[in-house]
């Protein structure tokens, strides 16, 4: 179990249980909330629907397996505790996946949505300039279209943070995101429905993106 700390709680039973086989078994519950049984705050329904995401779309797996000096290396443990084959066992444990199909679904989903040239419009990408996902983003150093596929990058910012309520202590360039974002959509809103020249721009772009697939899996219950 992991202790966790908050501002002026010190309350030692407040701990996070960070077991392997408590969290797969937890990743592994396919019941529903219901008005009786409602589940839990610390339950794991989000984080399941998450991990069926990394499993069969797009991996994404942050691993330590380099020479480096990454938090999380632990060189002393073999195999190491973040590498990628301790993400794919999980998706083999929860879902009955197995790791052809798990290495074959990035490449399944660049095809079907069009990876660094999507087949979309009035879509904008905005990135935290200090978020590591930024990496699997449109950003104005790597944009396609301006117009049709607008980026941001909001300096000094994390993991989506303009999405957080307000906060009176927020940095300028998360306020200022907000309302640049506020200000597309409303002027997307205000331009209505695209016209017959725009709409053959999308198609195009749709055009581009190829053959569509999909990744399933299949359980083995025999």
């Amino acid at each position: 179990r992991m202790g966790t700390s908050h501002d002026d709680d010190d309350d030692v039973d407040d701990c996070v249980d960070v077991s392997h086989a408590k969290t797969l078994a937890r990743l592994s519950d396919e019941s529903l909330p219901t008005f009786d049984t409602p589940k839990q705050e610390d339950d794991y329904g989000w984080d399941r629907s998450w991990q069926w995401q990394t499993c069969a779309e797009f991996g994404f797996y942050q691993t330590c397996e380099d020479a480096s000096s990454c938090l999380f290396r632990a060189p002393a443990l073999s195999p190491p505790p973040l590498s990628l084959a301790s993400f794919v066992d999980v998706c083999v444990a929860v879902f009955g996946a197995n790791a052809s199909a798990v290495a074959a679904a990035p490449g399944i989903t660049n095809e079907r949505y069009g990876g660094w040239r999507p087949g979309s419009t009035r879509v904008l990408f905005a990135s935290g300039s200090i978020d590591p996902w930024r990496a699997l983003s449109l950003t104005p150093d790597r944009s396609v279209n301006e117009e049709w596929l607008p980026t941001m990058m909001v300096e000094g910012a994390s993991h989506h943070a303009w999405t957080h309520p307000a906060r009176a202590g927020d940095q300028k360039s998360v306020v200022d995101a907000r309302e640049a974002i506020a200000a597309r959509v409303d002027a997307w809103l205000r331009e209505g429905p695209m016209d017959e020249e725009e709409e053959g721009e999308e198609d195009a772009a749709r055009g581009a993106r190829g053959a569509r697939g999909d990744v399933r899996f299949v359980r083995d219950v025999s």
